[in-house]
């Protein structure tokens, strides 16, 4: 039986009533927006910092971000009731402040499952401040106040079903493919076949170009302390609700790992866009396309004064270097200091990082400064950025270096200075598993 040949795919361009459309979905939403920024300043402040962008085309069915711009389906959106319609926005304003883009990181393979738990999270989160959660919307009301990772995990293990309607798309695939094997393209709006022969007839707005990219995310965190200045000058009640997004964020009460995921992506591709992998070739275990650019060198401190924990230092090095290796050709260099500097070595791809034969050496006093000078003198301050495993307490630098740096204290530690970033290291049970 010969194969059926594929249909000829024609864009339509847009008519005078799609125009209107859209006129009239950007109406609503911007209604909805300054109900949010009288009603929730914080949420309301975070809401004007994305563009609204309404569109009539086949690749977006709901609403979508992309950190900058938060675009919607115009005729979806005009089918919503105005409560509806103004928590869709607040919840694409939560994926950007709860940052689940770059914690997505390590989960494509399973990309549906991550899409239920970061939409469980932001409706648990919205309910929690009185708004009312559409019907039929993703929540697992036996688990409100969990994680995206921790639901993730659930739903990994079968503990959890797929269950509900997701709020918007997360996928904001690219343009159609005119060989017709474009999944979206076969039917209709809701993806049914329409069973004829002739041409498939789509839409393709140009106003619909999400781009992401790692820099985006990195302004989100100025985004929210603005947002919660903001509404504690306006006297915002949903400070339950700021504290609450903030928390999510706050290094103590995630777990390091999601952490350091979080911090090293944004410095691996500069301003370069992320481009997802085609879901066709993902279950081979092929990741394509990836991350376009040159290697990426990090550098990796311990402070190797006094007890070190070592099954700490183990773990984080070995975390570490999978994040970078998923991004391509990657040099982690390692430096062990107390006072001064008493080993150095570098692990890429050709030589990973080895727990078992990794040894800890020095055992003085604290000073923070030889490994700053040691990367300013031998590689010219040339890296992505820089991770110290320490207890925070020793003699520092006063101004930062030109590269981001992250404070990796141990449980009790402090962060010695006024720059850098803070991730507290909790160390996993030998018996956990």
């Amino acid at each position: 039986m010969s194969k059926k040949p594929p249909r000829e795919i024609v864009v339509v361009k847009l008519d005078d009533d799609d125009k209107q459309l859209k006129k009239k979905a950007l109406e609503v939403w911007d209604r909805a927006r300054l109900e949010l920024v009288q009603w929730r300043p914080f949420l309301g402040v975070m809401a004007m910092q994305l563009e609204i962008i309404p569109v009539v085309d086949y690749r977006c069915r709901t609403a979508s971000t992309d950190g900058r711009r938060v675009f919607c389906d115009a005729d979806f959106i005009l089918s919503q009731s105005e409560e509806d319609s103004l928590f869709i926005l607040a919840h694409e304003v939560l994926h950007c402040a709860l940052m689940h883009f770059t914690r997505e990181k390590g989960k494509i393979e399973e990309h549906q499952m991550w899409n239920f738990a970061i939409d469980h999270e932001v409706n648990a989160v919205l309910q929690e401040d009185g708004l009312t959660v559409p019907r039929n919307a993703v929540l697992y009301r036996h688990h409100l106040g969990k994680s995206a990772e921790q639901v993730y995990q659930f739903l990994l293990e079968g503990k959890l079903e797929m269950l509900g309607e997701l709020m918007d798309d997360h996928e904001m695939e690219g343009d159609c493919k005119a060989d017709g094997e474009c999944e979206n393209c076969n039917g209709d709006k809701d993806g049914e076949r329409d069973g004829g022969d002739g041409p498939i007839e789509i839409k393709m707005d140009p106003d619909f170009n999400p781009r992401r990219s790692d820099a985006v995310w990195r302004e989100w965190a100025a985004k929210m302390a603005n947002a919660a200045r903001i509404g504690k000058e306006r006297g915002d009640d949903s400070t339950a609700l700021q504290q609450r997004v903030l928390d999510k964020l706050d290094p103590s009460n995630i777990d390091w790992r999601t952490v350091l995921k979080r911090w090293t992506t944004p410095y691996i591709g500069g301003a370069r866009t992320w481009l997802p992998p085609n879901r066709r070739y993902v279950h081979q275990g092929i990741y394509l396309p990836s991350r376009r650019g040159c290697k990426i060198e990090m550098v990796a401190v311990i402070d190797t004064s006094g007890s070190v924990w070592e099954h700490g230092v183990f773990e984080f090095l070995s975390e570490l270097q999978a994040i970078l290796s998923s991004f391509g050709e990657y040099e982690i260099t390692v430096l062990q200091v107390d006072t001064q500097v008493n080993d150095v070595q570098v692990f890429d791809f050709s030589k990973p990082f080895n727990p078992a034969t990794f040894q800890i050496c020095g055992g003085g006093g604290t000073s923070f400064v030889p490994a700053f000078e040691h990367v300013k003198e031998y590689m010219h301050n040339d890296i992505r950025g820089l991770i110290y495993m320490t207890d925070g307490y020793g003699f520092c630098p006063e101004r930062p270096p030109p590269y981001p740096v992250l404070w990796a204290l141990t449980e009790n530690g402090q962060k010695p200075v006024n720059w850098g970033e803070v991730v507290k290291l909790k160390p996993t049970p030998v018996n956990a598993h």
